[in-house]
Order: C-alpha cells, then structure tokens, then sequence
C-alpha cells in the first residue's frame, strides 16, 4: 500500500518539467504500485469469495438451525403429550389402587363372613348331631321301656293265666 500512496503521491507532486525528464523513475513506481494494485485486488476478490462463503455457512447454519427449533417443539410437543400421558395413567392407576383397596375390603369381609357362616353352620351339625343322639337315646329308651312294659304285661298275663288255670 506504500508503493501506491507514494506514487500517487508523485503523481500529484510532479511538475511539467519531472514528467518529461524523470518519466524513468515514475514508471518504475507505476510498476510497482501496479503490482502492489494488483495484489490487493486479489486479497480484495479472496475476501469477496471469504464473504460469500461466510454468507453460504451462515445461510446453511440459518436453516440448519430453523430445522434444529422444528426439532424442539417438535420434542417439546411430544414431551408435553407424554407428561399428560403419565398423567393420564397415574390417574389410572390410583383409581386401579383405590378399587383394589375396595375389593380386598369386600373379599376380607366376605372371607369373615364365610368363616361366621362356616362356624354357625359348625356349630348347627354339632346341634343337629347332639339333637339326633338325644332323639336316637331317647327313642331306644322309649323302646327299651315299651319292650319292658310289655314283658313285664306278658309276665303278668303268664301268672294271670296260671293262677286261672290252676283255679
């Protein structure tokens, strides 16, 4: 950048008589700054192409970054979708635990019920047998006695007989 600001620096500082006696050194600074024109031209066009490369990265990195936002509420959406889901079945599920609760209850209360039905119906057979062995005493006594009255009515029937027969 020296060799150009000094040769338009020259350029503006010559007067008639240099440019036609001193036109040798002035070239020589043209080529120069020419070269050095040139390459800040190029710097200039790398950074051009530097730019839009930059500017196709940030492009890409733009849309790359909207896909990545569609991915999160995407994720957020579903995210909130399952938590309502969890909701949904711890509900269930309390509800489920509740019933059970409610069914053990009736099962413990119908168990208790059937062992009271089991013991009264127990201690009715052992009743009913007390009562069919006092029945089935009693009858054989009532057997017993009839048998006796009748034995001790044909003991006297015999002796009534032989009295009237030996009379």
């Amino acid at each position: 950048m020296d060799k150009l600001n000094l040769f338009f620096t020259k350029i503006k500082e010559l007067s008639f008589i240099q440019r036609i006696f001193s036109w040798g050194a002035i070239r020589s600074l043209s080529y120069d700054a020419f070269e050095e024109f040139k390459s800040l031209n190029e710097k200039i066009n790398q950074q051009g192409i530097s730019k839009d490369e930059t500017n196709t990265k940030i492009t890409q990195l733009e849309t790359e970054n909207e896909g990545l936002k569609e991915k999160v509420i995407d994720i957020e959406k579903r995210e909130i979708k399952k938590e309502t889901q969890i909701e949904v079945l711890n509900k269930s599920n309390s509800n489920l635990n509740a019933e059970k609760l409610e069914l053990e209850k009736k099962v413990s209360g119908f168990e208790k019920e059937k062992e009271s039905r089991d013991s009264n119906y127990e201690n009715k057979i052992a009743q009913l047998n007390e009562v069919k062995t006092n029945l089935e005493n009693e009858r054989k006594r009532l057997s017993d006695e009839r048998i006796s009255e009748q034995e001790e009515y044909l003991k006297k029937m015999k002796v009534l007989w032989q009295e009237h027969q030996v009379s």
